[in-house]
């Protein structure tokens, strides 16, 4: 791997611990760890390690468990249709950071870090058809907050 290549799959990683786990040692820490480990010097693998190092973090401190109350299992089924919405990153940074984190962190790792449901329920230790619903809760919450300016 190129340097210019590996500083950029580093930057990747980083960016990915910090916004799972906060900015801090234990976002750096993750990141150094997981591009230590054999086998993640290519994208796919080292993002697929860095999401399990930080939703393990996430359980340890108790804020990685997924789960839908009953009233909000019932919200899924009232189809809302998408609207496009203009933000800035800071806008959205602000707006993930008011959810629940382990909303915020399936989100993160479904669209930023790109990895599938099977990677996703194997992470989240749910079965996969329960990722779709999660991720539709997850992302009603963001938009909801979005609407009310990222705040609570």
């Amino acid at each position: 791997m190129s340097e210019r290549s590996e500083a950029g799959l580093r930057a990747e990683v980083e960016r990915l611990c910090a916004r799972l786990l906060g900015a801090g040692a234990a976002a750096a820490g993750t990141a150094a760890g997981v591009l230590e480990t054999p086998g993640c010097a290519a994208r796919r693998p080292a993002l697929v390690e860095a999401s399990r190092a930080c939703v393990a973090q996430l359980r340890r401190a108790g804020s990685g468990s997924l789960h839908l109350d009953p009233g909000e299992a019932a919200d899924l089924e009232k189809p809302g249709p998408p609207r496009p919405v203009a933000l800035t990153a800071e806008e959205l940074a602000r707006a993930l950071a008011a959810l629940p984190r382990a909303e915020a962190a399936l989100l993160t790792l479904r669209y930023q870090a790109e990895l599938d449901y099977d990677d996703l329920a194997r992470l989240f230790d749910v079965e996969r058809d329960r990722i779709g619903p999660l991720l539709l809760h997850a992302r009603r919450a963001l938009r909801a907050r979005l609407a009310t300016g990222g705040s609570g």
